[in-house]
């Protein structure tokens, strides 16, 4: 990790619609990470480094990630540690890779097993300082028992060692579970399998949201926006709506305006007692 905010050297930025429907024009909804103008040493807040950021794994395959965090993004002094949440599966903890703590309790050095120099150099895409342990061949992975997990902290000045089998077709998340860490680019997506392994909608599923892009004229309104609440009610449940009351709300100034939408009216929430 390249600071709290970077992996594999980028800034995940959510795509403005839905990868599914897009598989053949992903640069329509997201921006591409090999088409920006990222540095290998990008400054932490460097917006240029925003991108969909995602992985591929074939259907059925045994997924093994090593993620590190050490140096500049995560060294003495400098790091956070990181609860790793997965979505769409859980995984096995094959490995913490730990630093090495003074009487104090904070890091007195980085774990030696990735070729990190220093804990303020630039370590962002490294290797193992032992070229054997590469391509999965980790030494002092526990493979008889062990932990089955959906989220798991990364040490500041440590690694992790995760697997799983990707047998859950779809596109799925994978973020640092700080939420600000995970709203300034902390996280990838990934695919499990080719599009047509990938389960079907219904046919009265909606295609798309459409392409989200937030109008930026809206945050200098002046005043609340009057609107009915429910826009996002399926067209179906405007008779049970109807049959509990309707209410109207006090939207605030950075909300959407929706004059060309026709709503469907939410219950009226009952006074407190007393």
């Amino acid at each position: 990790m390249h600071y709290g905010s970077h992996m594999d050297n980028f800034r995940f930025q959510f795509p403005t619609g839905i990868p599914y429907y897009h598989s053949d024009n992903l640069d329509l909804i997201s921006t591409n990470c090999s088409t920006v103008n990222c540095p290998k040493d990008a400054a932490k807040d460097d917006r240029n480094c925003r991108c969909f950021y995602y992985k591929k794994h074939k259907l059925g395959n045994i997924v093994q990630l090593t993620i590190y965090n050490m140096g500049n993004g995560g060294g003495m002094g400098t790091g956070y540690a990181h609860p790793i949440h997965i979505h769409g599966t859980h995984f096995y903890v094959m490995k913490v890779g730990w630093p090495t703590y003074n009487a104090s309790g904070f890091i007195d050095k980085m774990n030696p097993d990735m070729a990190c120099p220093g804990d303020t150099a630039d370590c962002n895409l490294i290797g193992w300082a032992d070229n054997s342990w590469n391509n999965g061949a980790v030494q002092g992975m526990n493979t008889k028992n062990p932990s089955r997990r959906d989220t798991i902290t990364l040490p500041a000045g440590g690694y992790i060692v995760i697997r799983f089998r990707a047998l859950n077709p779809g596109w799925w998340f994978a973020h640092c579970h700080l939420e600000l860490h995970l709203m300034d680019g902390t996280g990838w997506a990934y695919k499990v399998g080719d599009d047509d392994q990938i389960y079907m909608p219904p046919d009265n599923f909606p295609k798309d949201c459409g392409v989200f892009i937030l109008d930026k004229r809206n945050l200098c309104l002046s005043g609340p926006i009057r609107a009915d609440v429910g826009s996002f009610l399926p067209t179906n449940s405007g008779q049970a709506a109807d049959r509990l009351g309707s209410t109207r709300i006090e939207l605030p100034i950075w909300a959407e305006r929706h004059t060309d939408r026709q709503f469907t009216e939410l219950p009226t929430r009952p006074d407190p007692p007393g």
